[in-house]
């Protein structure tokens, strides 16, 4: 998001997401920080604009979080959605297309919320007592596939983050793995 009130959102955004991952969900700011949201999104992304409209749903009309109208994974297939131009983003998240052949995608614009969503959570409900573990991903990482999703990007921020040093060596050029590469069908 760009923009002075894209920005205070962001704030907002992440002043939740640090307040709410030691204290736990506070349900009434999460209400009003996503009604913020909405209200925002609904004013610059033409797309789920259109698609609110047709649901008779405005930021007027809407007073719980709960009643903010989601788009299914397939809208994402058919538009942009953003709150800005799609040349604009930093990152492209892509699915794999299974369903239609059609690979759907998320633009974003910044990768600050999505990781500073990530890596607290991710440590406070799977880490015990803020250990780092050793992680084995079988990923490959967001440089060599950067239309691979959003979760080849996240479990390498996880591993990245809270991954024990031994975590951080690249599987691909472990010993075992070559073997097994090399005996594998075409390897």
């Amino acid at each position: 998001m760009s923009g002075v009130f894209a920005q205070a959102i962001d704030r907002k955004i992440l002043h939740f997401i640090h307040q709410s991952v030691p204290e736990g969900s506070n349900e009434e700011e999460f209400n009003r920080v996503a009604l913020d949201i909405f209200a925002y999104q609904f004013a610059h992304n033409m797309p789920y604009r259109m698609y609110c409209m047709q649901r008779r749903a405005t930021p007027d009309q809407i007073y719980s979080w709960e009643d903010i109208p989601a788009v299914t994974t397939a809208a994402f297939k058919s538009a942009a959605f953003g709150c800005f131009l799609p040349h604009m983003a930093v990152r492209v998240f892509e699915t794999s297309g299974t369903t239609t052949g059609k690979r759907g995608k998320h633009y974003l614009d910044s990768l600050v919320l999505y990781d500073e969503s990530a890596i607290p959570n991710f440590g406070q409900h799977l880490l015990p007592d803020g250990a780092h573990l050793p992680m084995r991903i079988l990923l490959p990482t967001p440089e060599e596939a950067p239309d691979g999703g959003s979760g080849a990007y996240r479990t390498q921020l996880d591993r990245r983050h809270l991954g024990s040093c031994e975590s951080c060596r690249d599987l691909a050029v472990h010993p075992a793995v070559d073997q097994a590469a090399k005996r594998a069908p075409g390897g």
